[in-house]
């Protein structure tokens, strides 16, 4: 079968038409993916900067105060603030980006009901307008969907930081008890150091009355003299021998009192042996005091 010029020439101008078609279509993807990979760029710019700009503050307004005071509770104060303040700026980030998000979603559906609006009127749109059109609903619908994604992020993004903040906020709490117990524990150390200190000072008058007595016995002992040896042998031979008196005049009064049938009560017996060792006892006073001062036994008695 052979192909006339004149269908021949339409079977090019429509391969020609599908050609321009193609090209249109891969024109206008090719914009739509430079715009989405420019969106990226500028995005994660955007993003960098605001990375640098935190981590200058968080340098700036943290780390040179937990530096100065390292382990204070201030400190900590300041990072749970600063996580805080981070926390509420990007709930306002995220409150901003999801009224953007619904401000597009209104101009899409705006836009989609004019389309169909000028659909059912039947007004003819051209074709490069149409196209336009596709391409500025695809952008929006990438923009939209850029900006829910962000928004995810954010979210996720929050829930870590409430879960650091958390982990900081029980830490803080174990600190805070801590800190309540070392209060305590220093309290009792310190009253025990007052008790100790009070036994030290009793402790010291206690030594120097002991130091005062020693001294004043160690001054006793030196002026001391032992008795000679064999003036304390006569002293023990003369013990001896008052003893033995004393029993035999104990013997004496009891044959006394069984030989002339009278015996005395036994108050009057013991008052009289009483008186008899009272006797005894006042004669082995001055033996001592001669003893003890060298003295001979014959000059205390006037022997």
């Amino acid at each position: 079968m052979v192909l006339t010029v004149d269908q021949k020439l339409e079977l090019v101008q429509k391969e020609l038409e599908d050609t321009k078609d193609d090209l249109r279509r891969m024109r206008a993807n090719a914009e739509r993916d430079l715009q989405h990979h420019e969106a990226i760029i500028e995005e994660a710019e955007i993003r960098w900067d605001e990375v640098e700009r935190a981590v200058h503050e968080f340098e700036k307004d943290i780390l040179k105060a937990i530096s100065k005071k390292k382990g204070s509770i201030l400190a900590t104060q300041k990072v749970m603030k600063y996580i805080e303040d981070m926390n509420r700026r990007r709930d306002n980030m995220k409150e901003k980006l999801h009224l953007k998000n619904v401000s597009l979603k209104v101009q899409r559906k705006k836009m989609l009901l004019q389309l169909r609006q000028k659909e059912e009127v039947g007004e003819a749109l051209h074709e490069v307008d149409f196209q336009q059109l596709k391409i500025e609903n695809a952008q929006f619908l990438e923009t939209i969907e850029a900006r829910n994604q962000e928004l995810t992020q954010l979210k996720l993004s929050s829930g870590n930081t409430l879960q650091v903040l958390s982990a900081y906020k029980s830490k803080l709490h174990k600190a805070m008890d801590m800190c309540i117990n070392l209060d305590k524990e220093i309290l009792l150390r310190k009253e025990l150091l007052e008790k100790i200190e009070k036994e030290m000072l009793q402790v010291e008058e206690d030594r120097a009355k002991a130091e005062a007595v020693n001294k004043r016995l160690r001054k006793q002992l030196a002026k001391f003299r032992a008795p000679q040896v064999m003036t304390y042998v006569w002293e023990k031979i003369s013990n001896g021998d008052l003893e033995k008196s004393i029993k035999m005049w104990e013997r004496k009064v009891e044959i006394a009192e069984v030989s002339h049938g009278e015996p005395q009560d036994g108050q009057s017996f013991m008052s009289s042996m009483f008186s008899f060792r009272i006797l005894v006892f006042g004669l082995r006073i001055p033996m001592f005091g001669c003893i003890i001062s060298g003295r001979n036994l014959s000059s205390c008695f006037n022997y």
